[in-house]
């Protein structure tokens, strides 16, 4: 008994050791980074929701989108110089159909660039995407990966979409 105990142990000691001695080579960690943090507790929870309503346009729930965009108009309003973020989310949150709730989002990406690169990052990074497929010019978004999840174009053309910046 005393030596299947010490053998159980060595085993998984020797697991945990190579799990953390991975150095990258395609470990399930390396896809799924670590969500941003923010100095500013009030713009890291706006971030949230505009995570969320971007991943319900990528996915064409229009249910899941009237509810992110709801909660992101309240985080919003507590963000400091969070006035024209409010606004732009309350319009995305009117809007009926996913196409009006894509359009009103274009407006809300420009608000949340802009104050995630004032705000300041206290851990992990953020990425600017552009689609030059979408708008009168294309159009920019952030995300928490690197991987193409285009919320305007939805299952349309998803992987369109260049990572532009990114905010660390």
């Amino acid at each position: 008994m005393k030596y299947l105990a010490i053998a159980l142990c060595l085993a998984v000691v020797s697991w945990g050791a190579n799990a953390a001695h991975n150095h990258g080579h395609g470990s399930e960690s390396d896809s799924k980074k670590m969500d941003p943090m923010f100095a500013d507790k009030a713009l890291g929870t706006a971030y949230m929701h505009y995570i969320h309503l971007k991943d319900a346009l990528f996915a064409s729930d229009l249910k899941e989108a009237k509810t992110a965009s709801a909660e992101l108009v309240t985080a919003a309003k507590g963000v400091a110089d969070g006035k024209n973020i409010t606004a732009e989310a309350t319009k995305v949150a009117n809007a009926g159909s996913l196409d009006d709730k894509r359009k009103a989002f274009r407006a809300v990406s420009a608000e949340m660039i802009s104050l995630v690169k004032k705000g300041k990052l206290s851990m992990g990074e953020v990425f600017l995407f552009f689609c030059p497929d979408y708008g009168d010019g294309g159009s920019y978004w952030l995300a928490n990966e690197k991987d193409v999840r285009n919320p305007y174009l939805g299952e349309k053309m998803p992987k369109c979409g260049t990572v532009k910046e990114t905010i660390k």
